[in-house]
This record gives structure tokens, C-alpha cells and sequence, in this order.
């Protein structure tokens, strides 16, 4: 029995053998072919990659730009607030120092016409200088000339110094 086995055994090992040799080639790629449907899937799979990585990359640097550029636009409206408060602070300053010259060119036009030689030098000095009156080098001059004239020490030392110039 074990002879007959055997030769079962062998005889469906050449009836598989057979076959596989009569059989129809297999459907489908055959191996290099699928070796390169696997090459060119893992190349599109790494350029698929590189592109994901290349628009996160603009992305990130779109946003950062967009961040750099928006705290330069708040950098410049701050410095322009600032330069608009010291433009209001120096007009208000002008204003407020104008108001005191106006005050204090009314309280030496009192002092003159109580006769104050020195209220008439101060004037003086201011028309030469510009301080609080529009500046007027003949007035100025003239002025001084009356409190020289009137024996004021300092107006006479001021008419030598305005004339040498």
C-alpha cells in the first residue's frame, strides 16, 4: 500500500505540474512592471511631499510677513500719534508763549507811558530780537537812542554794540 500511495502522490504531482504548464500566463503585471508602478508611485508620493512641505514653507513666511508688516504699520501709526501730540504740544507751547508776550508787550506800553526808561529799553531789545514783537532793527534802534538819550547805561552799551554790527 504504501508503493500505491506513492504512486498516487506522484501521479498528481505531474498532473499539477502539467498544469501549471498548459495554464494561461497570469493576469496583471509582471514583476519589473510592478516594480515600476511602486518606484513611480513612491517618486509622485515624495514629490507630493516636497510640494505640501513647499507651500507650508510660503505659508509660514506669508503669515510671518504679514505679522512683520502689521507691526510696522502699528510702529508708524504710534510714531504718528506721537508726531501729531508734540505738533499739538508745540502749537499749544507757541500759543501759550505768544499770549505771555502779548501780555507782557501790554505791560511794557504801561511802564512807557508811566515814563519807565527801562520798560522802553525792554521793548527795545525785544523789536532787535524778534521776542514777541515782529522783529523791526529801526525801532529797535530808535528806542534805544530815546534811553541813551535819557541817560539809561545799558541802552547806551546796546546802541554801541547794534552799531558796530
Amino acid at each position: 500500500m504504501r508503493f500505491a500511495f506513492g504512486l498516487f502522490a506522484f501521479g498528481l504531482l505531474a498532473l499539477f505540474i502539467v498544469t501549471l504548464l498548459n495554464a494561461p500566463p497570469p493576469k496583471g503585471p509582471t514583476l519589473g512592471e510592478a516594480i515600476r508602478a511602486a518606484e513611480t508611485a513612491e517618486i509622485a508620493k515624495a514629490e507630493t511631499i516636497a510640494k505640501a512641505e513647499e507651500n507650508k514653507r510660503r505659508a509660514e513666511a506669508a503669515i510671518q510677513a504679514r505679522a512683520l508688516k502689521e507691526e510696522a504699520d502699528r510702529l508708524a501709526a504710534i510714531e504718528a500719534a506721537k508726531a501729531k501730540i508734540n505738533a499739538d504740544a508745540a502749537a499749544a507751547e507757541k500759543a501759550r508763549q505768544a499770549d505771555a508776550d502779548k501780555r507782557a508787550i501790554a505791560a511794557l506800553l504801561v511802564r512807557i507811558d508811566s515814563g519807565s526808561v527801562a520798560a522802553k529799553y525792554s521793548l527795545a531789545v525785544r523789536y532787535l530780537e524778534g521776542n514777541g514783537v515782529e522783529k523791526d532793527r529801526g525801532k529797535g534802534i530808535a528806542l534805544l537812542k530815546e534811553c541813551a538819550a535819557a541817560g539809561y547805561p545799558l541802552s547806551k552799551k546796546r546802541l554801541e554794540k547794534e552799531q558796530s554790527e
